[in-house]
């Protein structure tokens, strides 16, 4: 709206006509349709779209196939499983007792038993501490 001196308001349309565009046509029914009705089509045929062909295998790739050696983390040994296992039973301990006794979970103590449980020495002092044994060698 637009004011004149007068101050009679005189309406201005200042809007340009758009065209709008037709969403593009997806699915082989619909652009068979389209191409029926003789609406313009546009399809693209994405290269190598959904296959797995055609991998080029480089030096590094090549080296992590040949490579042999096992990065496996580093268990508790049975030695240090069966030491834990000793002093605990010298102590009339189950492994929720010991587990309380350290202030870890008693699952923690089973995987340490089983020799599942990655060595971490903090645990291991901690018992040492509490059964009163030397366990790591």
């Amino acid at each position: 709206v637009r004011g004149s001196k007068m101050g009679n308001p005189t309406l201005v349309q200042d809007w340009e006509p758009r065209a709008l565009k037709q969403a593009p046509v997806k699915g082989k029914q619909k652009i068979q349709q389209a191409e029926k009705s003789g609406q313009p089509v546009d399809t693209v045929k994405k290269f190598n779209a959904g296959k797995n062909k055609n991998i080029v295998v480089d030096k590094n790739m090549r080296k992590l196939e040949d490579e042999t050696e096992s990065f496996a983390h580093k268990k508790v040994t049975l030695s240090v499983a069966q030491k834990i296992q000793q002093a605990r039973a010298a102590k009339h301990w189950n492994q929720k007792q010991l587990a309380q006794a350290i202030c870890e979970k008693p699952s923690l103590v089973q995987e340490y038993e089983n020799g599942k449980a990655i060595p971490n020495n903090k645990v291991l002092l901690k018992m040492e501490k509490v059964l009163g044994a030397k366990l790591r060698d």
